[in-house]
């Protein structure tokens, strides 16, 4: 079906090649995009008037520096991306993955093609369709069904084409008689599952997702998955950005990591997701050894820091071991948790895992002071602060311990069948025993010590809920014959 006359995909910056080999749909070359950041308001009209001052013959030598120093002064650059450049096959899919502020959604808007790139192209080859904004390209005043009809026609659709696949969009929705009712008094739930169900009939040979299956159910998210399986299993090709690591893992054949606007890698999932895991580590230290260093400089007496310069840098090397932000802590701290690490059962650092994977959570804390009858206590909560799941050495029979002054001390928990969702984990160092394995005595305890988020494998989740209670499910009746023999 053809491409209507000022769709975004024929902008100048996109040429549609159909000389091309057909099993490469998408190329970008190059793709990079600046934007220019003003001090102030006004220096939108200042800037250029200086550096048309600046590049006047008349002008030169002081004045011209003069001139081009305060329009420097008064705007710089930012680059979003930079030198971007990959291919994407027929049947392909492809994850991005990084932290906020990597470029993601920038990268997905170029090529959607609703943002132009200040460098490189787009060469596109079939229908493309995007999921961006939730909610982006609806009329709130119109009702789903007229915004499934503008959409449609966006696109290239007849009225007719709309109408024969209308029924498709509202069985993939399940929203009901909302369905004639403006958008703008939709759930976001519901306005994710009309955007979803309206793209999905368009039947691209692209599929560019953002973020836009993190505010679904599970339900519906299953039911997202599994149409991307059955349609990458017919030849469509999918670019998801999303910060749901099992999912990109699950669906995409290779993936691309993104960090500050550069292209860090692009390939096997594992060692995708172990990069990204490495970068969020990276940065958090370095946030926390600016604290400690904040923390000491207004600390110390003035005229001090100058004067110890080799002992500053011993107190930083010693402060790289506690790798979490001051959070919720409370305590006595005779003893304190200094270090966390999370990983899977082969040793690699994540944050990120499947229903069924072991999560292995090791706590180190060092002691200031000797302590006996000492205990170490897990806890894992969802995000509204709903223990799923808590125990303790006491709980499971272990003796107590004594730290001895000077000591680092390692606690080590290997969990299994959280359910799907962010989980939250707290640690505790507490002496005595209430009774019931409850502390009479915190010495150190950090609340949201660290988080972890459990996906599923496959297009449905091994089960629903915040845990697996390892249920079975056995059929112990016989059949019931009626009146008339036959079987019910």
């Amino acid at each position: 079906m053809g491409r209507r006359a000022g769709h975004p995909l024929t902008r100048r910056h996109f040429q549609v090649n159909p000389a091309r080999k057909p099993d490469i749909l998408l190329t970008a070359q190059d793709l990079g995009k600046c934007y220019t950041l003003w001090r102030r308001p006004g220096d939108r009209v200042w800037v250029p008037l200086l550096r048309r001052l600046a590049g006047n013959s008349l002008v030169r030598g002081r004045w011209r520096r003069i001139l081009e120093e305060g329009s420097a002064v008064r705007a710089r650059e930012f680059h979003a991306l930079r030198e971007i450049s990959f291919t994407v096959q027929r049947g392909q899919s492809l994850g991005v993955i990084g932290r906020n502020g990597a470029g993601k959604s920038t990268l997905l808007q170029i090529l959607a093609g609703t943002l132009q790139p200040s460098t490189g192209a787009v060469e596109v080859r079939g229908r493309v369709a995007a999921l961006l904004e939730l909610g982006s390209g609806f009329n709130g005043d119109f009702s789903g069904r007229e915004n499934v009809f503008v959409q449609g026609a966006l696109a290239g659709l007849s009225r007719a084409d709309i109408e024969e696949r209308f029924q498709e969009v509202v069985d993939f929705a399940e929203i009901g008689d909302f369905i004639d009712q403006p958008v703008k008094v939709y759930s976001t739930g519901m306005m994710l599952r009309l955007a979803f169900a309206t793209q999905t009939v368009l039947d691209p040979e692209i599929f560019l997702v953002d973020e836009a299956l993190a505010v679904g159910d599970v339900f519906f998210t299953s039911k997202c998955v599994g149409f991307f399986e059955e349609r990458l299993h017919r030849g469509m090709s999918l670019i998801l950005v999303s910060h749901d690591i099992p999912a990109v893992k699950a669906l995409c054949d290779q993936v691309m990591v993104l960090e500050a606007g550069r292209m860090l890698f692009l390939g096997d999932s594992s060692r995708a997701e172990s990069l990204y895991h490495e970068i969020h580590e990276r940065m958090r230290r370095r946030e926390v050894e600016a604290e400690d260093a904040s923390a000491k400089l207004r600390a110390a007496p003035d005229g001090a820091v100058n004067g110890k310069g080799d002992q500053a840098v011993e107190d930083s090397a010693e402060s790289v071991s506690r790798n979490w932000t001051p959070a919720n802590e409370i305590g006595s701290k005779e003893a304190e948790i200094v270090h966390l690490s999370i990983r899977d059962k082969q040793g690699k650092s994540r944050l990120s895992f499947y229903q069924d994977e072991p999560i292995v959570i090791e706590i180190q804390g060092r002691a200031y002071r000797k302590l006996a009858n000492c205990h170490f206590s897990l806890q894992v909560s969802d995000p509204y602060n709903n223990v799923v799941y808590g125990v303790s050495t006491i709980n499971l029979g272990m003796p107590p311990m004594t730290l001895q002054v000077g000591r680092t001390y390692c606690w080590e928990t290997e969990i299994t069948g959280l359910g799907l969702g962010k989980f939250l984990i707290d640690a505790l160092i507490f002496l005595g025993d209430r009774g019931d394995g409850c502390p009479l005595h915190h010495v150190h305890r950090v609340g949201g010590i660290g988080t972890v988020t459990v996906g599923q494998r496959g297009p449905r989740p091994k089960f629903l809920g915040l845990a697996d209670l390892r249920a079975k499910i056995a059929l112990k009746t016989t059949a019931v014959e009626s009146e008339s023999g036959a079987t019910m």
